[in-house]
């Protein structure tokens, strides 16, 4: 069961803070009475009784000791959830959804092999219970950048490509499209792969027009896809995109090295 907890908060408030545990964490007096209330709740949802509910609060019990820093407390928690859900009824979203949470616990501790593992679950748990989903493509990024960390850049490419699949059906428009659209852009890139830049660069900046047009992302996506079209031998359009990222560079950072190498692409 989760006790972790209710010994660490036995310690009195401090000076407007709590001191709690072996570790002596610091944490903010509103946080502390939203873990006394917490705890108290599950304490109220005892596994025989209610095993969905109680796995239900100590999920949010989990989330407010991520957000004090107590990660073993966390852990346990989410642990608990986990095998209460597997027990009763499991859905794949919720357990994707736990695995995910646990996936960054063991991040923020520092456990890579653990984080990367539960990230993996996450994934598949997620891509059957809840394929289009922003928990989803939350865990897919992750396992894209968990992956660019080792260099195991066909793996990234792959994870970022389904997340921007994800992302176009929930979010279109948005800026996580665009983002995701301009790192693939970047990997097409880096594959030598001029064409499929062009196309994912062009993708990102559409979006971007709509409502970013003044903004360094706008510029930084001009600029690079700029510098596509002039390996495609297209030089007035990528003339008119170095204008374009010369524009915003020069509003916003005039001193830049962007500035100096589009005045440099632009032959001035």
């Amino acid at each position: 069961m989760h006790t972790k907890a209710c010994l660490f908060l036995t310690i009195g408030l401090v000076a407007g803070l709590v001191s709690i545990g072996r570790v002596h964490a610091q944490i903010p007096t509103d946080l502390a009475g939203e873990l006394d209330r917490l705890l108290a709740q599950v304490a109220d949802a005892p596994a025989d009784r209610n095993p969905g509910e109680r796995a239900r609060r100590l999920e949010l019990l989990g989330d407010v000791e991520v957000r004090a820093n107590m990660l073993a407390a966390a852990r346990s928690a989410f642990e608990e959830a986990t095998t209460l859900r597997t027990q009763n009824a499991p859905e794949d979203r919720d357990l994707g959804r736990l695995a995910f949470k646990l996936a960054n616990v063991a991040r923020l501790d520092k456990r890579p092999a653990d984080a990367e593992r539960l990230m993996d679950v996450a994934v598949t748990r997620l891509r059957t219970g809840a394929p289009t989903s922003p928990e989803y493509a939350d865990a897919l990024m992750e396992v894209a950048r968990a992956a660019t960390a080792r260099n195991d850049a066909a793996r990234a490419e792959q994870a970022y490509a389904s997340a921007l699949e994800v992302v176009s059906k929930i979010q279109p428009g948005s800026p996580r499209e665009a983002q995701l659209s301009e790192i693939m852009g970047d990997a097409a890139v880096r594959r030598k792969d001029l064409e499929g830049a062009d196309r994912f660069y062009s993708r990102s900046l559409a979006v971007l027009e709509t409502s970013q047009r003044t903004t360094i992302d706008y510029a930084r996506v001009s600029n690079a896809l700029a510098v596509v079209a002039a390996s495609r031998n297209q030089a007035p359009r990528a003339q008119g995109l170095y204008e374009v990222a010369l524009k915003v560079y020069e509003a916003q950072r005039p001193d830049s090295l962007e500035v100096s190498q589009i005045l440099t692409n632009l032959g001035i």
